[in-house]
């Protein structure tokens, strides 16, 4: 007997999902009213098939060569005096970069420095983060060859300013 409710509800189960089913046209794509930034994923070929902790083993082992990193720029705040944490890696592949890391000066000034693949998908990640988070005050973008760097100022008080000044123009000449 209960092979029979087994196999009547198996049965009810599969015929039922294909009995509601209607085929239906094709709908078109939506198309933006304005032209979309669209950001490669220049670090991966498949997006998101990893757990996160592998797909940032992935970019750790695939950051590019030939631009600054963000290892670089803390080694260069240190020998001015700043005091900025170790960075710490985060995820990459939001940004259709190869490989991000973040630090934080002593006065609260937050730091992202992204890695691309080429000169080009850095201006296209630059662009991308603009447009999405261009409403968040106090933020500034600097682009360096390869790298993006992100400064994210607190509230502005004059020893952030300076600080973030300071990581801008260490930046630029990296």
């Amino acid at each position: 007997m209960r092979t029979v409710r087994t196999t009547l509800f198996i049965s009810l189960v599969v015929g039922g999902s294909f009995f509601g089913c209607k085929a239906r046209a094709p709908q078109a794509p939506v198309v933006a009213a304005s032209p979309a930034v669209v950001v490669t994923n220049t670090a991966r070929e498949a997006p998101y098939i990893h757990s996160i902790p592998e797909t940032m083993k992935q970019e750790a082992a695939s950051r590019p060569t030939g631009t600054p990193r963000a290892e670089d720029l803390v080694g260069a705040l240190k020998n001015q005096g700043l005091v900025f944490s170790e960075p710490k890696q985060v995820l990459a592949n939001k940004w259709g970069a190869r490989y991000c890391s973040m630090t934080v000066g002593a006065s609260g000034v937050e730091v992202m420095v992204c890695e691309f693949e080429t000169d080009a998908a850095a201006v296209q990640g630059r662009d991308f983060s603009t447009k999405a988070f261009g409403s968040i005050a106090n933020r500034d973008l600097h682009l360096n060859r390869k790298t993006v760097l992100t400064v994210l100022r607190g509230p502005s008080a004059p020893p952030v300013t300076a600080e973030a000044k300071s990581v801008s123009e260490v930046f630029a000449g990296l």
